[in-house]
């Protein structure tokens, strides 16, 4: 078996109380041949200290201090240091099993060196772990199965399904990886991982799901995506862009996919407005004026969706229904 190194960036950013478990998880591959890229984002506690540390006792790991500019600019800092043939992502606070590469350096043994290698992954809450596979046929895709199975949920399909969009328990050939998360836009702060994965399963050869959950992702009440604020305006308009410019819209129904996209992610961003301590018709003015935004109507007029409860919300977007969109943020409390 060919030895590849595996480069694994690690963004780090106020996960002190995590961050030792998450580079011990990594330090004790059973793999050894890795090197650990730790991204402190400016972090303002004791991850700087926890970092230096490490690659001081571990020739393995390296380190870079950059000033805060965010996930995407973390991920992207790393990109530029990775020096391995495949590429890994564990977010500071989640940890993986001790066999974690291993799995991921055989598949690619198996298979001739695939682009990319997907595995599941588990759920760790507080009380409890639950394992979630992949909801696709495990082994080798080559090209035009990549393209048969997946493209037709690539954004997201009629019936609202889409791509699993996490960047964390998948392997990438450096060469695949790199190009894609430079090109992600560092003002993306919601779908970030979406906006470099999706990119890398279009532009894949090969590609090789595995029946194994070793990336343990931590449900924090107090990350980033459960905390209830607002989310900027600009974020779906910024992932459509991205979409556009890294897709050919014309192949297949990536068009029409992208419309739905763009509604789903819209009607997330308008019912999260109903979190500011705003009078109701100060928020309600706001959302009816940012759906004027050309790329939004678009999106919203275009979109077609086969559930019920996808096509309330795209017309709750249509006619600017906010009572709807308020009632939807309350429920979601």
């Amino acid at each position: 078996m060919r030895d590849y190194l595996f480069s694994i960036i690690v963004p780090v950013y106020k996960v002190e109380t995590y961050l030792r478990q998450c580079v011990e998880s990594l330090l004790n591959q059973t793999y050894p041949n890795i090197e650990i890229i730790l991204v402190d984002d400016g972090s303002p506690d004791s991850c700087p200290q926890i970092c230096d540390e490490y690659a001081a006792k571990d020739r393995r790991v390296k380190v870079i201090h950059k000033e805060n500019g965010g996930l995407v600019s973390a991920r992207r800092a790393g990109a530029k240091a990775v020096s391995g043939e495949y590429v890994l992502c564990v977010d500071g606070d989640d940890w993986v099993k001790e066999d974690y590469v291993e799995k991921f350096a055989a598949a690619i043994a198996e298979h001739d060196a695939p682009d990319m290698v997907m595995s599941g992954s588990v759920r760790a809450y507080e009380d409890r772990e639950v394992e979630r596979e992949l909801p696709y046929r495990k082994g080798f895709y080559s090209q035009s199965e990549i393209a048969a199975e997946f493209f037709p949920f690539l954004l997201q399909s009629v019936d609202a399904r889409y791509f699993a969009p996490s960047v964390w328990a998948k392997a990438y050939r450096a060469e695949l990886y790199c190009p894609a998360q430079e090109s992600v836009d560092e003002k993306i702060k919601i779908g970030e991982d979406s906006a470099c994965v999706v990119p890398c399963v279009y532009r894949a050869a090969s590609l090789v799901t595995l029946p194994y959950c070793g990336y343990y992702y931590r449900q924090n009440p107090a990350s980033m995506t459960k905390n209830k604020r607002a989310f900027p305006w600009n974020g779906p308009e910024l992932m459509h862009r991205h979409f556009a410019s890294r897709l050919d819209l014309a192949e297949r129904d990536f068009e029409a996919q992208l419309y739905r996209k763009t509604t789903h992610e819209l009607f997330l961003v308008a019912v999260s407005q109903f979190y500011r301590k705003e009078p109701y018709r100060v928020v309600a003015a706001d959302v009816r004026k940012n759906l004027t935004n050309p790329i939004y109507r678009e999106a919203v007029l275009k979109s077609r969706f086969a559930g019920f409860k996808a096509k309330a919300m795209r017309w709750a977007l249509k006619y600017r229904w906010t009572r709807v969109m308020q009632l939807w943020a309350k429920i979601k409390k």
